[in-house]
C-alpha cells in the first residue's frame, strides 16, 4: 500500500527520501534503520530479568514435579509389594539373618 505523499529519487546508489517533511533528505538505508528502531524496539534490562525469573520458575516447577513423581512411584511400589505379600517375606528374611 503506497502513500501518495511519499516519494523517492530514482538514483539507486544514493536514494534519498523527498517526502514527507520529517523524513526528507534521508538516505533510504538510513531511513530503514530509523524506521526499524521505531517499529522494532529492543528488550530492556527489566525484560531480561523477567525472562530469567520465568525460566527459573519453570525449572524449579519441573524439578519439584520430577521429585514428587519419584516419591509417588516409590510409595506405589511399596504398596503393591505389601498387597502381594512380598514386603512381609523380605522383612522375615532380614529377621532370620539377624537372629543367627
Amino acid at each position: 500500500m503506497a502513500r501518495e505523499d511519499t516519494s523517492f529519487s530514482s538514483d539507486e546508489g544514493q536514494t534519498v527520501c523527498e517526502g514527507p517533511p520529517g523524513l526528507q533528505d534521508l538516505r533510504l538505508a538510513e531511513l530503514g534503520l530509523h524506521l526499524r528502531m521505531q517499529c522494532h524496539p529492543s528488550f530492556g534490562h527489566q525484560d531480561y530479568l523477567f525472562f530469567a525469573a520465568i525460566g527459573f520458575v519453570i525449572f524449579a516447577a519441573g524439578t519439584v514435579l520430577a521429585w514428587l513423581t519419584g516419591v509417588v512411584m516409590v510409595l506405589f511400589e511399596r504398596y503393591v509389594k505389601r498387597e502381594d505379600g512380598q514386603l512381609d517375606l523380605e522383612k522375615e528374611g532380614v529377621k532370620e539373618e539377624g537372629g543367627r
